[in-house]
């Protein structure tokens, strides 16, 4: 293995052969590429498959291993831990990066980085400047991509505590680290730490410290590369006499004495080792000739496109199906009520989806059990209500509890909703007399309409293999069908994974059931999950396109368990969970709403954004016009830019002519055209060192880098020759935005009627209008986008009329 390393750089990089590669660790943090063949690699035990051009990035004194039976030549970067610590906590941030399970924007530019680092592997020397500028590249995409902020060390459970006193030595060995510098560290006491070393390492602190700083000085040696005085400085003693005297104690003869009985063997490796390299450098060079292409050019990306109107296809308004609102006791308010009739006439949704139809608030059952039903009066209060505007129901039949957040793991409110039933069948019992009642009220070809969803509640999954979750869908599958065959039934409502392999697991244990879903259902947002599969920390997940990732995985996973007749629904999305984070209020949330709209349009069955209206996430610190709600209006009804990505998304035509990063093209194919596009500008990195409910309205534009506008042009070709009516209406932090609006006002707290009314009014896109010419069957719309702006682009043909 040959790696030439100058101590102070902070990264080196090495190509390796070798088939097998047995379990081992290091202080430095390790990216691991496949160049050529496929391999089997376990990193702390857990072990999966690598193809060729997928990477893993794996953490510092991690134990990992790989193996694989064919031709193999794979990439390896160190990262210098000592060095890391200058630009990044390591203590409390660790990251997460492996492409052959997840997804995330950051792995293609990654990517790009890495393979013009290999292909500076004859020229380290000459190209030293660009080669360290590539480094720090890499470094600034893997922070802000991939990093998330660790478990504190304190608290943990015995055998996570015992990995951390091992990593924590083996990170600091080089250094003068103490007993006491551990404890700090644990936020333990000395006595006590140095008593739970012994029982749980067999050896006390100072003895383990010697034991790993005499393994690397034994490396050291056998490599025949430095004096063992060097040997002793550099790893962690405090002068060549104390590596002497531990050196003697472990092997019985002193470092100098050992080395004079084994001076042949280490020459002979060194030339061994030198015959390697020499093999493996023409293997090296044939793969970079072959790989030799040159770096591509940068390009402005977001120009904007061409499209032909003879290329059209049909798809869906997934985006369209359906809106979250949570509880079905908001629905009886009259407030909410008026805000989902203009949800619905304005954006046009055709589902409404809650839970908790069986709550004591909703039925007032009889004494004798809850499966014998009860009074649905109040119940048939909300489903007229939504019958007669227009829209359908969407059941969540769990039990899922109320939260409100300001940050995961801080909340304004959580309760968890009881579980009512004893069994599955009493549950079955209660749902087959609830949907017998709305049939004979509302004809079962309303019924055959509705939708029903299963999450997988974590009281019923923790620890079972999902069993008990599937005796309970198999229990009320047959009942929903057994009313209407036109019911879809589905679930679980996975919505705290983030990888192929969590994936798998659950839907390769339900393909061995004997009940199957009409739907997959999905819920997407950017956390990061750890430990359990219903573990959720605050690992927020630096990815922009977290939702079309999550959906493509699980499509990938969907395939291969044989899962090809069902449909994916992602029955909730956000950039957010909390309910106190200002960007939800922004024209930046507007903006990514869009852009993952679009990004998404032929992805999966049905998205449902979460969620309706800030009216439930109203609270006792919620006094002022704008809360950091997730709602797409305001509690007072006012629309948000959010509202109006939905809105501009509702007038895209039938028949898509294209899209790309920055928007789409359609037609109603009667001659009209219409573009929605965005200037979504990703908050930086300090924005993910914030808590959610920390970020101020008038502090925002601190969280975002990108502050010029984006031009496009959009050219549309074989259009009919005329005259057409160009109409654009847009929404930006000038036209549209309820929180800027708010924020001309000085963000007052004490805002009266008619103080809202005039916002209500003024918060409305700003609409411009041209005509143009098409002579030579081409038109081309030319805009430029302030950042975060969303707009909407209506071209239509205009009559002649002769006078």
């Amino acid at each position: 293995m040959e790696q030439r390393k100058a101590e102070n750089d902070i990264m080196s990089f090495f190509f390796e052969e070798t088939k097998h590669l047995a379990e081992h660790r290091h202080r430095s943090l390790e990216l691991l590429y496949v160049l050529e063949g496929k391999l089997s690699v376990s990193v702390a035990g857990k072990e999966w498959q690598m193809e060729q051009n997928e990477f893993v990035l794996i953490g510092s004194n991690v134990p990992h291993s790989y193996r694989s039976t064919q031709e193999l030549l794979v990439g390896c970067i160190h990262m210098n831990y000592q060095e890391l610590l200058r630009y990044i906590d390591l203590n409390r941030y660790d990251f997460r990066c492996n492409s052959s399970i997840d997804k995330n924007q950051g792995y293609q530019k990654a990517e790009e980085v890495i393979r013009k680092i290999f292909r500076l592997y004859f020229e380290k020397d000459r190209q030293r400047i660009y080669l360290t500028s590539l480094y720090y590249e890499l470094l600034q995409i893997l922070v802000s991509h991939f990093t998330y902020q660790r478990e504190e060390a304190a608290g943990k459970e015995k055998g996570g505590r015992v990995d951390e006193i091992v990593k924590y030595i083996h990170n600091n060995y080089q250094s003068a680290v103490s007993l006491n510098d551990l404890a700090d560290y644990l936020h333990l006491s000395t006595a006590y730490l140095s008593k739970y070393i012994k029982q749980n390492l067999g050896i006390n602190f100072f003895e383990y410290l010697n034991e790993v700083r005499l393994e690397r000085a034994m490396k050291d040696i056998w490599r025949g590369e430095k004096t063992l005085t060097t040997i002793s400085l550099d790893n962690g003693f405090a002068n060549p006499n104390a590596f002497s005297i531990s050196f003697k104690k472990k092997f019985g003869q002193t470092p100098s004495v050992w080395l004079r009985e084994h001076q042949q063997e280490i020459e002979q490796r060194k030339r061994d080792r030198l015959r390697e390299n020499e093999k493996k450098s023409e293997h090296i060079r044939a793969f970079l000739e072959k790989d030799g292409e040159p770096d591509r050019e940068e390009t402005e990306s977001g120009n904007g496109m061409c499209v032909d109107v003879n290329r059209s296809a049909i798809y869906g308004k997934n985006w369209e199906q359906m809106i979250n609102i949570g509880s079905v006791n908001t629905l009886q308010g009259s407030d909410m009520q008026a805000q989902i009739r203009t949800l619905h006439e304005e954006l046009g949704f055709c589902y409404l989806r809650f839970w908790d139809v069986f709550s004591p608030e909703m039925l007032q059952r009889r004494e004798e059990g809850a499966a014998r039903g009860g009074n649905y009066a109040r119940l048939d209060r909300i489903f007229d209500f939504v019958i007669r505007n227009g829209m359908h129901p969407f059941i969540e039949l769990g039990f899922k509890p109320t939260v409100l957040l300001r940050n995961i793991g801080d909340s304004l409110e959580e309760r968890e909703r009881e579980i009512l039933f004893s069994t599955h069948a009493e549950m079955a019992e209660a749902l087959y007399r609830l949907l017998a009642h709305c049939v004979n009220r509302y004809g079962v070809e309303e019924v055959g309409r509705w939708r029903f969803e299963l999450w997988a509640d974590p009281r019923v999954t923790e620890g079972d293999d999902y069993g008990q979750y599937f005796e309970m869908f198999e229990t009320l599958y047959p009942v929903l069908k057994s009313i209407s065959s036109q019911i879809k039934v589905g679930g679980a409502g996975f919505g705290r994974l983030y990888t192929t392999l969590d994936f798998r697991e659950i839907l390769e244990l339900w393909r061995k059931r004997m009940c199957y879903p009409d739907f997959i259902s999905i819920y997407c947002y950017p956390y990061l999950a750890r430990g359990t599969v219903n573990a959720l920390n605050s690992d927020r997940i630096q990815d922009n396109e977290f939702v079309h990732n999550q959906v493509s995985m699980m499509r990938q996973v969907m395939e291969s368990a044989s899962f090809h007749e069902q449909e994916l629904y992602v029955t909730e999305w956000s950039p957010s969970v909390s309910v106190r984070n200002a960007l939800n209020d922004s024209a930046s949330q507007g903006a990514f709403l869009l852009k993952t709209i679009v990004d998404n349009m032929e992805a999966a069955e049905l998205l449902g954004y979460w969620r309706a209206s800030d009216l439930v996430s109203e609270h006792f610190d919620t006094g002022v016009l704008l809360h950091g709600g997730n709602g797409l209006l305001s509690a007072d009804g006012i629309r948000k830019p959010s509202f109006y990505a939905f809105k501009f998304a509702r007038q895209l035509g039938r028949y898509l002519l294209g899209r790309d990063e920055h928007g789409a093209v359609t037609t109603d194919g009667a001659g009209s055209y219409t573009i929605v596009c965005h200037h979504y500008v990703a908050p930086n990195f300090s924005y993910y060192l914030k808590e959610e409910n920390q970020i101020e309205p008038q502090k925002e534009f601190l969280l975002f880098d990108q502050t010029q506008p984006l031009p496009l042009s959009y050219q549309i070709r074989n259009i009919r020759n005329g005259t057409y009516l160009v109409k654009m209406q847009s929404v930006n932090q000038e036209w549209g935005s309820v929180q800027d609006e708010w924020g001309r006002m000085g963000y007052r707290e004490n805002l009266n009627q008619e103080d809202v009314a005039y916002l209500k009014e003024i918060c409305r896109p700003k609409i411009t209008m041209r005509e143009c010419e098409v002579a030579d069957q081409t038109l081309c719309v030319r805009m430029e986008l302030a950042p975060h702006e969303i707009r909407l682009v209506q071209i239509i043909y205009q009559v002649a009329v002769e006078e």
